[in-house]
């Protein structure tokens, strides 16, 4: 229901295509399961760039288990995530490297 409102709508035409289903996954879980929660997914921007995003949202619930207000940080992690997949391409060569140069010896 709350992803069919027309803000929802547009917000659904950023997400990559591939991670829709789990954002709507994610978001309908938080709403019937009343619990805070993360979620990492890619959005294409207008003008066609890939972002990672990292969503983290909490509900506040009444006493009958009705959503009464949702609080939310979106982050843009697409430059964090880069760094990270770099260390670990460096590392891992920096393994193979090591691991030739003991069978050289």
């Amino acid at each position: 229901p709350c992803l069919e409102r027309p803000l929802a709508r547009d917000f659904l035409r950023l997400i990559h295509p591939d991670d829709r289903a789990t954002i709507r996954q994610f978001t309908l879980a938080r709403l019937t399961e009343g619990t805070p929660g993360e979620h990492v997914y890619r959005i294409i921007r207008p003008d066609g760039e890939e972002r990672v995003m990292r969503v983290w949202i909490e509900l506040a619930m009444d006493g009958h288990g009705n959503v009464q207000r949702v609080t939310g940080v979106t982050q843009d992690v697409t430059e964090q995530i880069a760094v990270e997949e770099r260390v670990i391409e460096a590392a891992e060569s920096e393994r193979r490297r090591f691991g030739e140069d003991l069978h050289d010896d």
